[in-house]
């Protein structure tokens, strides 16, 4: 069914009110074992932006779209009509599928920072005191942040008006905490405990450190940030190509994650990343992209420790020296030279055994191993590949048969049975089956044979996709900010 209830919305700038409706459809995907069962327009006006990669959405937007409980929400930069765009988030419940309800942020950024892609939102939430936290316009700047009220995610908060009165006013520290005033890609993620973390860059994308600040919410009167520290160095350790080509005694470099992911089963937090290193010279020809390698460490006690697969410490977190760097060979789980477009900050998941998957992408040796130029080599020959931990120190790197058309980035989930589908850039979904060993990849569903056209990288709220089997995707297209709901009815394995 393709729906949106009729809503009101009024944005600051613009001295008019826009009324949006669609009414029931039933839209098929033709032989596609997937059923497109909703389709709503959030925001008409929305800036359609395909000049550069779109600020509305890119992967690294931590949860731009997320649910909790009963309800879903939703966040993006709205257009205000004078060179200016709004904060906007909504929120819908779930069962039964409700009407998305629409407000602005109390904040907006200028036609500069719209501009630059990497100032997107990202979205958390607080499990210990049910408080949204988002933070927005992050690429090597100071900190923007604002939080809910309390309990807004729970049933007496989505009993409350969703009004931009709920959300506080916007501050450049955490609730009182100061941090670095250099950073980029905040990244939220709930611990087991309760507590609500957030991965966040110091520095440049050759030159910056990867840190960790963590909120306690589990006393609503004494809710606070603490800063953790460091995870992951930039200037410590010696790279070496398999070229042989070394960095020099004061190159640096940075630790992009694929993200932070805590299973279920056991409550140990995952993350998979690549390096980029800051010397070109290490490249065959000069892209700016140096990416090099998958990486792989898992922390125990909630991020203040990380472990090789192997069980080795590599990193106290906190640390200046006794963190992550680029020469922990035990922490390499696939080599790669950084000749090939390999991406930073794509997708992972853990399934419902407790083992990671990682969804990479770069450009098989078989095509070229010098990639000249990112973008264009990576959209005339980049391909998926799945990678899965099976063992206490083993990995398993599946290729998808697909070519992956796009130089951007695709999405991975995990169905109730641990079933795998990915959602591409150019918005097919593809499906692998876990009884298969992932090796029996096919196309589930294409947006293209129901006249829907996104322009963005996918963003998807995972934690439906476990849950209620459907894959709510939020992305842009020439008719605004939407959000389609596929069901993904997998076959019985």
């Amino acid at each position: 069914m393709v729906h949106t209830a009729g809503r009101w919305a009024a944005r600051p700038g613009l001295q008019r009110i826009c009324l949006l409706w669609i009414g029931m459809v039933t839209l098929l995907a033709g032989t596609a074992n997937a059923e497109l069962a909703g389709l709503t327009t959030l925001d008409a006006d929305a800036v359609f932006k395909t000049t550069a990669a779109p600020i509305n959405f890119l992967a690294y937007s931590s949860s731009a779209i997320m649910s909790y409980g009963d309800a879903q929400y939703a966040t993006w930069y709205g257009n205000n009509g004078n060179g200016t765009y709004q904060g906007m988030i909504a929120r819908r419940r779930l069962h039964p599928v409700g009407n998305w309800e629409i407000t602005t942020l109390p904040f907006s950024i200028t036609s500069s920072g719209f501009a630059d892609s990497r100032n997107s939102l990202s979205m958390g939430i607080s499990p210990g005191d049910g408080r949204i936290h988002i933070t927005w316009n992050l690429h090597d700047s100071k900190l923007y942040y604002l939080a809910s009220e309390q309990n807004m995610v729970n049933p007496v908060g989505i009993a409350r008006s969703w009004t931009s009165s709920r959300f506080n006013s916007p501050r450049n520290d955490l609730l009182g905490l100061v941090i670095e005033n250099n950073i980029a890609y905040s990244y939220f993620v709930a611990s087991p405990v309760g507590n609500l973390q957030m991965f966040y860059r110091v520095g440049s994308s050759v030159n910056g450190t990867l840190n960790l600040a963590e909120f306690n919410g589990s006393v609503p009167t004494n809710t606070s940030w603490t800063r953790l520290g460091q995870i992951a160095s930039s200037t410590y350790g010696t790279y070496t190509t398999p070229s042989g080509k070394t960095s020099g005694p004061t190159d640096t470099r940075a630790f992009f994650m694929h993200g932070a992911t805590y299973s279920t089963t056991n409550g140990k937090l995952h993350i998979y990343g690549t390096w980029r290193e800051g010397n070109s010279s290490l490249q065959c020809s000069n892209t700016g992209v140096a990416n090099h390698d998958t990486v792989y460490v898992n922390s125990a006690d909630y991020g203040r420790t990380f472990r090789a697969a192997s069980g080795l410490l590599i990193s106290t977190t906190g640390q200046t020296t006794g963190t992550l760097t680029v020469d922990d060979a035990s922490t390499i789980i696939d080599t790669l030279g950084p000749d090939y477009g390999l991406t930073n900050q794509e997708s992972q998941v853990v399934d419902s055994k407790g083992a990671p998957f990682v969804l990479i992408s770069y450009v098989p040796g078989r095509f070229t191993s010098c990639v000249t130029d990112f973008v264009a080599n990576r959209t005339s020959y980049a391909r998926n590949f799945l990678i899965r931990k099976v063992g206490t120190n083993a990995f398993n790197k599946t290729e998808i048969p697909f070519a992956l058309n796009s130089s951007m980035r695709s999405q991975l989930v995990l169905d109730k049975s641990d079933n795998a589908y990915v959602v591409r850039p150019d918005f097919k979904i593809l499906r692998a089956t876990a009884a298969s060993l992932y090796s029996d990849w096919t196309v589930l569903f294409n947006f293209a044979d129901v006249s829907v056209y996104p322009f963005s990288e996918p963003t998807i709220d995972k934690s439906r996709a476990a849950s209620d089997q459907i894959l709510s995707i939020l992305f842009q297209t020439p008719n605004g900010i939407q959000v389609a709901d596929v069901a993904m009815k997998p076959k019985e394995v």
